[in-house]
């Protein structure tokens, strides 16, 4: 193997030139700023974890089977699940403190019960994922599975 040639300055060609060290320190400046002001660490350094909100339900059988199926969930998609429940009449409260404060959940169990018709405008419509675990699974027992408060 050759040894880098030298310049005149006596620095090898292999050498970052000014220009080339300025953009690089400028860069890694803006990103760690970025970091630092959001307070958010790089997503590769978080671990995934996936929130689900829901009542306790009155049969204690149901909620472990619910569990056992998030813990499967987890394992196969390498992430950690974290099931919340609060008492069906508490549901409300904690739904509307979550749309206050712009944080909470990923997933909600709702019925309704919890009026989900008043919170349309913060969740994230899931029409063509219903449609498409009903088309392949043969359909759903009734028209209402999937729809909103308002039909939609």
């Amino acid at each position: 193997m050759e040894a880098p040639h030298s310049t005149k300055d006596g620095l090898s060609e292999t050498a970052l030139s000014r220009r080339t060290f300025l953009r690089s320190s400028l860069a890694a400046s803006a990103g760690l700023t970025g970091i630092l002001l959001t307070k958010t660490p790089p997503a590769f350094a978080q671990e995934r974890e996936l929130k689900l909100l829901t009542f306790a339900h009155f049969v204690p059988a149901a909620d472990n089977e619910l569990r056992r199926q998030l813990d499967e969930f987890g394992k196969q998609a390498g992430i950690k699940v974290r099931m919340d429940q609060v008492a069906h009449l508490q549901l409300p409260a904690v739904l509307a403190s979550e749309v206050q404060g712009q944080k909470g959940h990923d997933i909600i169990g709702l019925s309704r019960f919890a009026m989900p018709n008043l919170y349309a405008k913060q969740l994230v419509k899931l029409d063509d994922l219903v449609e498409k675990i009903g088309r392949d699974n043969g359909g759903w027992i009734n028209k209402e599975v999937g729809k909103g408060g308002d039909g939609q």
